[in-house]
């Protein structure tokens, strides 16, 4: 047409804006592997982790904050080290302490508690300090203003969160509750709008009915395939522990067999087995955890045991 503008070439603007990808450029990409707060369980992220009053979310998030402070575990997987900064904005000081001591911390333990802050003192707080892990303990306490029957709202709220999340590189785990009548859906349980689970990476959910011993943990991400393990409390130690830990991934067998060929990286299986990323990376991490592999300098994973 006589005036049309000539047309522009699509990959100058590809190179200027990574939010634009080709298909090629998706299939051919090598990105990151994935991260994991604790592997194979819980991706890094956002977490909302949701249960009812007083059934023991509190003790399990200040379990977590405790293997990244010191490079420990949960449920049998290795925690990497890291700092934390824990909002137990529920729990007064000696509450805290009485349960730090109760799950054996030690003060060499890289974690910082704050027991009041606001959103806008807490984007003050991540602006001027580093943390690898932010626990926010809870949703309502931290949004105090915020309507969670209102879509538009909890979707706001939790956005800033997840802004400031991936600005800084950290994860948070953000404890909430179920609604009343909650039936087993780690998603549809959640208490407030659809907003939350929208927003949110990974949904975790604590089921336990009164006067039971066990309780059923669930996730259900956007990185990894849903886990579901049953949980016991020792009150003695308060501490969570899997009942029924073992090879929950049903990919960890190909994956075995793969290894017994030759040794492989993450990428490398999951190219050979046409799995995802995070399907693999899942798998090789109950298997590192239950001492069936090893890694060597060049990240290549090699059986133990045959």
């Amino acid at each position: 047409l006589i005036g049309a503008a000539e047309p522009v070439p699509l990959a100058p603007i590809l190179q200027r804006d990574r939010r634009r990808w080709t298909a090629a450029d998706l299939l051919n990409a090598d990105f990151p592997e994935p991260q994991w707060l604790i592997p194979g369980i819980l991706p890094a992220g956002l977490t909302l982790l949701a249960g009812r009053p007083k059934v023991g979310k509190s003790w399990l998030a200040l379990q977590i904050a405790h293997a990244k402070g010191i490079g420990g575990e949960v449920f049998g997987a290795a925690v990497d080290k890291g700092s934390v900064l824990f909002l137990a904005l529920e729990d007064s000081p000696a509450r805290l302490a009485d349960r730090m001591k109760l799950q054996s911390w030690t003060a060499e333990a890289d974690v910082q508690f704050q027991t009041s802050c606001t959103v806008a003192e807490l984007a003050a707080i991540l602006d001027r300090d580093r943390f690898d892990l932010v626990v926010i303990d809870t949703f309502s306490r931290l949004f105090l203003d915020v309507d969670q029957d209102d879509v538009s709202a909890t979707t706001k709220a939790l956005g800033q969160l997840q802004d400031l999340a991936q600005a800084g590189g950290f994860s948070v785990l953000l404890l909430d509750h179920h609604r009343k009548g909650a039936d087993g859906d780690a998603v549809l349980d959640v208490l407030g709008s659809t907003g939350k689970s929208a927003v949110a990476d990974t949904i975790a959910g604590l089921f336990r009915h009164r006067g039971e011993r066990d309780a059923t943990f669930k996730t259900v991400s956007r990185d990894c395939e849903e886990v579901e393990l049953t949980l016991r409390f020792g009150r003695d130690l308060g501490i969570w522990s899997v009942v029924d830990y073992g090879e929950r991934c049903p990919q960890t067998g190909a994956i075995i067999d793969a290894l017994r060929d030759e040794p492989d990286t993450l990428t490398g299986l999951s190219r050979k087995l046409n799995l995802s990323k995070s399907t693999v990376s899942r798998a090789l991490a109950e298997l590192h955890n239950a001492g069936r592999t090893k890694l060597d300098e060049d990240r290549r994973y090699w059986l133990v045991g045959g």
